[in-house]
């Protein structure tokens, strides 16, 4: 091993690698930093999608809506219920001063 850096060194070698390796070291820091930053731009944008994907759910139905989709067949009795539920709920809660649900 220490005969073929010798070698090397004799070609030249040494001062050719010392010439490219600060070259080297900052396209090697480019890269990390180009990582780095491509891994902020990910978690953002998932950090966002996921944060559309909850208020996605909190469009706003009418229950005249949600009984015209069932009528239509869109859903199913099952669904019709849960929405139901949903809507009521929410419009107590923005409702100041409404009464608690039954059995709650």
């Amino acid at each position: 091993m220490k005969a073929m850096l010798l070698t090397l060194a004799e070609r030249g070698y040494d001062r050719k690698l010392r010439e490219v390796a600060p070259v080297l070291l900052l396209l090697f820091g480019i890269l990390v930093a180009a990582v780095i930053a491509g891994c902020i731009v990910v978690f953002v944008i998932r950090r966002r999608s996921l944060r559309d994907d909850t208020t996605a759910t909190d469009i706003p139905l009418s229950l005249s809506e949600v009984r015209d989709m069932h009528a239509r067949g869109e859903i199913d009795d099952d669904e019709m219920q849960r929405l139901k539920d949903i809507i009521t709920t929410q419009a107590r809660r923005e409702t100041p001063g409404s009464p608690p649900k039954e059995g709650a």
